[in-house]
């Protein structure tokens, strides 16, 4: 019976770093448009700042602009592991045998 629990362990752990690289992925896969279409921003930001001069409302789109790119890259740092691990889950209750068919064995 050591053997059948210790097989579990492993094959959850699996899982478990499985299901992580899947959410990572899928993070890295959504934060990435976001700088590209950060930077596409920025240029255009540049080129009226060239036409225009420093304005405000350029200095204030700058400013956005930097703010942006430091959430991007935070998102892309992000360690999934950390937040999952840290979220609880509530214990499930047992259901009642009667609804699940199993029989009491003595």
């Amino acid at each position: 019976m050591g053997q059948l629990a210790h097989f579990a362990d492993r094959r959850a752990a699996r899982l478990d770093a499985s299901i992580l690289g899947m959410i990572q992925t899928s993070l890295a896969d959504a934060v990435t448009p976001l700088s590209g279409t950060i930077d596409a921003l920025a240029a255009r930001i540049a080129v009226c700042e060239h036409g225009q001069g420093a304005t405000k409302k350029v200095t204030t789109l700058k400013d956005i602009i930097v703010v942006w790119r430091s959430d991007v890259d935070h998102l892309k740092s992000t360690n999934m592991s950390m937040i999952i691990r840290t979220v609880e889950i509530p214990d499930v209750p047992d259901m009642p045998l009667s609804t699940t068919g199993d029989e009491v064995r003595a």
